[in-house]
């Protein structure tokens, strides 16, 4: 795929999941989206006191996963690594984003 589809891929995945989630209160806090760095992006999903940060690496494959906690709303993040998982060329990635928010918040 050339990166302008890939940038199209990506943002009706993440629409997808959005979408996925809205009815479950989860929302979108942040995105950063890096086309030229090899599709790499940062994503923060969740509630209002507790999100998930998923940020992909395109060059080596790999999602990393932490959790954070927010107990009063404009308090710094404190985030704590939760997991690496490789995912060659990108296979599932999308799927394993939505899996984990399901996981991660008991939906």
């Amino acid at each position: 795929m050339d990166r302008n589809r890939d940038s199209i891929v990506h943002f009706e995945e993440l629409l997808r999941i959005l979408r996925d989630l809205e009815s479950h209160k989860i929302e979108l806090y942040e995105h950063q989206y890096h086309p030229a760095a090899f599709g790499s992006f940062v994503v923060v999903l969740g509630r209002a006191h507790e999100r998930a940060k998923f940020s992909w690496d395109g060059r080596e494959s790999l999602l990393s996963i932490s959790l954070g906690s927010f107990p009063k709303k404009n308090a710094p993040a404190a985030w704590a690594h939760d997991a690496d998982i490789g995912l060659p060329n990108g296979h599932g990635l999308y799927a394993e984003i939505a899996s984990n928010v399901v996981q991660m918040f008991a939906i």
